[in-house]
């Protein structure tokens, strides 16, 4: 994901949610994570452009859902 940001220079925005921290945990009920490490990919009107299984996802994976959402 890192370097995805980095090839992509600012196209997207990463926010990473500690789960150890009780503030972040309202994030963790509104995009139904449930596992870790999970990515969900959150389009420019807030909605939920694609929530991937728990799991590492390979680069070329979320690289082509990144280019389709706008």
């Amino acid at each position: 994901i890192e370097k995805l940001q980095k090839d992509r220079k600012g196209n997207f925005n990463i926010a990473f949610v500690d789960a150890t921290n009780q503030a972040n945990q309202r994030a963790f009920y509104d995009y139904g994570v449930r596992n870790l490490p999970t990515v969900v990919v959150v389009d420019a009107k807030g909605k939920i452009a694609r929530y991937f299984p728990p799991g590492i996802q390979p680069y070329e994976v979320l690289a082509q859902t990144l280019d389709g959402t706008k």
